[in-house]
């Protein structure tokens, strides 16, 4: 075999395993939930009505969505004024603190309409992920592993 061909023989070996690697990281990264736990598993059937759940809730929630938006304009204005208006931004924090407690309150109950028909398995698959998202900002907080997560906080004493 002459050298040229050893050459490209072993180029294409090395460019086969990475391909290959890409491809498994790909697809480990693609089963996985945004913040890197993976995905619960739940049958198809509690998943198609969880689908269903969310759907029909958007279109019920799209008023709370809107007034979200206002207030998110709102504050933004207030916060864009050549001159700091404490009483305007005292007004506008409170319109989007109480939309953004409005749009929870409805989540939540969306999330109770379909947990409380989904058997037992599967809730207790979706129980990390629904305790994170009800906590507040589960898809933006790097989870840890449960063997690394403090079982209370400290006392102050």
């Amino acid at each position: 075999m002459s050298r040229t061909l050893k050459v490209i023989f072993t180029v294409s070996i090395l460019l086969n395993i990475l391909l290959i690697g890409a491809g498994v990281g790909w697809y480990h990264k693609k089963s996985q939930w945004p913040g890197g736990y993976e995905r619960p598993k739940i049958s198809d059937e509690s998943r198609e009505a969880i689908r269903s759940s969310f759907r029909q809730a958007r279109s019920e929630m799209k008023p709370i969505f809107e007034e979200m938006r206002a207030a998110k304009a709102g504050m933004e204005e207030v916060l864009s004024a050549p001159e700091f208006d404490e009483v305007a931004y005292d007004a506008a924090a409170k319109k989007l603190l109480d939309t953004r407690d409005k749009l929870s309150k409805a989540m939540a109950n969306n999330a109770k309409n379909f947990l409380e028909d989904l058997p037992p398995e599967d809730r207790k698959a979706m129980a990390r992920h629904m305790a994170e998202k009800m906590g507040g900002g589960g898809h933006r907080k790097k989870h840890r592993k449960p063997e690394n997560r403090p079982e209370s906080a400290p006392s102050e004493e």
